[in-house]
């Protein structure tokens, strides 16, 4: 059969989660371990067992909603255990694939993918009856997000403040913005620290801006969402794994 020579080390990769077989080609003995991540151009496998770089090896695994991937491969670099950036393992770059494969493989990746990084999009939010601009910034499985500026809350806008529903009560300038998903709504609450003007105050002296004590760039609320962003997670892993 028609065979594709892949080499593509620099395509995309997607999050791919599933478990690979593989054997190095003149040895029966069969090395099983998990994908990380894959791409049209190779795989990373998740193995306590790593080959040597350069090695030839034939793996197989299968694409999630149906479809087997049977490839030659040649081991590129190898991760050790002792290494803390990465999970240990290998990453393979496909060196033969059968057309019909190559095709499966390339579309079940551009399925995955987004938008390209930093490609402009416009985003309908809810009731707003306005669009946002904003930019693709990352793709994840079935996810993208975006960027999108806000500049009517830039770092120093005025504020006008009103209380009881009277104008020109009080003034000042943005000095920090934040937001937090409340867990038990899913509703976003955001906050906005105003520097009060006093009429006294010739206006903020910069200098005296403490990043340690930011509550925006605080260790504790880094912490904060991190916790709430795994829950989240960890809570849609359990849904799945009962569905």
């Amino acid at each position: 059969m028609e065979q594709e020579t892949i080499r593509r080390t620099s395509a995309p990769r997607v999050f791919f989660d599933e478990p690979v077989e593989l054997q190095a080609r003149g040895n029966d003995a069969v090395i099983r371990g998990r994908a990380l991540n894959l791409s049209t151009g190779g795989i990373y496998v998740c193995s306590t067992i790593a080959l040597p770089e350069g090695c030839e090896v034939e793996l197989v695994f299968a694409l999630p909603g149906g479809g087997m991937i049977q490839a030659g491969a040649v081991v590129l670099r190898t991760v050790s255990p002792e290494d803390e950036r990465e999970p240990a393992g290998m990453a393979l770059a496909f060196s033969a694939l059968e057309a019909a494969t190559a095709s499966l493989l390339e579309h079940f990746v551009a399925s995955r993918l987004g938008p390209p990084r930093g490609e402009p999009v416009r985003l309908l939010l809810g009731e707003l009856s306005f669009p946002i601009a904003a930019r693709t910034a990352a793709s994840f499985e079935g996810f993208i997000s975006v960027d999108a500026e806000l500049p009517f809350l830039r770092l120093g806008s005025p504020v006008q403040l009103q209380h009881g529903g009277e104008e020109g009560t009080g003034a000042g300038a943005i000095r920090w913005v934040s937001i937090h998903v409340v867990p038990e709504t899913g509703v976003p609450r955001i906050n906005i620290g105003i520097e009060l003007d006093d009429g006294t105050r010739p206006g903020r002296d910069e200098s005296a801006y403490d990043e340690e004590h930011d509550p925006v760039c605080s260790v504790e609320f880094s912490e904060h969402s991190h916790t709430l962003d795994r829950a989240v997670r960890d809570q849609r892993r359990r849904e799945a794994a009962a569905s």
